[in-house]
């Protein structure tokens, strides 16, 4: 499968939405333990044959561009697969959070945020289902070893302007 022969852009629908909040408690329990030992949520792919039944992947290598492209292409190729329901991939990141007036000017910034004075730290969950796609982030309180709230991110909305490699469906560029 070629990535140009992958469609996307399909707002989530309900089922598919509730699937995914439902699911996010269970995710969100396992993420609790591994940050309350003061550990890091590892990259993986929950692979989901049917909405219940799931094959964790590890991800073997995820340091450079190349490991993090190689890894956007399979969770899309996986989320489209006649013979998945779903590809969940989750990672720990770097978040920051900025005003609307402030996103061209972090845009055109080509430094990473690890040295950023603002940066936080989360946990995304980022799911796929032929054309479908939503997104959590639950903040991570490093002082404390806690997880906050989950957000959710549908990036499908036609109004969304996220960029970066794990979104399928791109605003254009104005």
């Amino acid at each position: 499968m070629k990535m140009e022969d992958i469609e996307g852009g399909t707002p989530a629908t309900r089922e598919f939405r509730e699937w995914f909040e439902h699911e996010l408690e269970g995710w969100t329990g396992i993420c609790t333990k591994i940050v309350a030992d003061g550990e890091h949520q590892p990259p993986m792919f929950f692979v989901y044959r049917n909405k219940t039944d799931a094959t964790v992947v590890d991800i073997p290598s995820f340091d450079s561009l190349a490991d993090k492209d190689k890894t956007t292409y399979m969770h899309r190729v996986l989320g489209h697969h006649k013979q998945v329901f779903a590809c969940v991939f989750t990672v720990e990141t770097w978040t920051l959070s900025a005003e609307p007036e402030d996103y061209d000017k972090l845009k055109n910034h080509n430094a990473s945020i690890e040295d950023h004075p603002d940066r936080g730290e989360g946990i995304v969950f980022n799911a796929i289902s032929h054309g479908m796609q939503l997104m959590a982030m639950l903040p991570i309180n490093r002082k404390d070893n806690t997880l906050g709230k989950p957000t959710i991110i549908d990036l499908m909305d036609p109004t969304t302007r996220s960029e970066g490699r794990m979104v399928i469906d791109k605003a254009p560029n104005n």
